[in-house]
């Protein structure tokens, strides 16, 4: 990767969260941490030899996380 190319995606993605406001990139946010506790959940219950505690802890810490992202967003 060359240094045009770098610059450019650095600035196509300025651009794109200088357009979102702050409920829209908290709501991306929230999905996305929803998503990774999900998969973290897979891992440690169900693909792992044995249960894995930790993924599955840190699975419901990302719930518990997107819960209060999701609280603080403007109910307007």
């Amino acid at each position: 990767m060359n240094l045009d190319s770098a610059r450019f995606i650095f600035w196509f993605l300025r651009a794109i969260f200088i357009v979102m406001d702050k409920n829209r990139i908290l709501s991306i946010v929230a999905g996305m941490l929803v998503i990774l506790g999900f998969v973290m959940i897979y891992l440690g219950g169900f693909y792992a030899p044995k249960v894995m505690w930790p993924p599955i802890l840190s699975g419901f810490a990302f719930f518990l996380i997107a819960w209060a992202l999701n609280a603080l967003r403007d109910k307007t």
